[in-house]
């Protein structure tokens, strides 16, 4: 039998670094907005703490990735993984879409002073990082159990 464990910890190490990204840019955003001297400080930090975040994601992404490949590899004769393997992939794939548009919002906060763009780009971030942890996480309690049935 198959550990599913590795893609539980490495979704939970990807969770926390892209909800403490997601709240950065936000926050970031969201000063950069007041137009004072300070709060562009306080914008700046923001952003700047975000983009470590992001980075951070981008690395768990790839613990996430690499367990999701054992793991399936592991599973591949079993039918019953076939559908959650294929679900995580996606899931995957959607995460790193989120993570590139939120760290493009990140960036364009950090550098243009059309903070609309920024703010596009992070709605547009979140939306896709949503669907990704949704899907995510049902794909992740599939793969926990499709080897019992």
């Amino acid at each position: 039998m198959c550990d599913a464990s590795p893609v539980g910890r490495a979704l939970t190490a990807l969770l926390i670094l892209v909800n403490l990204a997601v709240s950065s840019v936000a926050f970031g955003i969201g000063w950069l907005q007041s137009g004072t001297p300070w709060g562009l400080i306080v914008a700046k930090v923001s952003l700047g703490f975000a983009i470590l975040w992001i980075v951070g994601a981008f690395v768990a992404w790839g613990f996430l990735s690499n367990a999701v490949g054992t793991f399936c590899t592991c599973v591949a004769a079993v039918k019953g993984c076939t559908k959650p393997c294929s679900d995580m992939r996606t899931a995957n794939s959607l995460f790193m879409v989120g993570l590139g548009l939120l760290s493009i919002s990140a960036i364009a906060g950090e550098f243009t002073p059309d903070v609309y763009v920024a703010v596009a780009l992070m709605f547009v971030a979140i939306v896709a990082l949503c669907g990704a942890t949704f899907s995510g996480i049902q794909a992740a309690v599939a793969l926990g159990s499709c080897q019992s049935g």
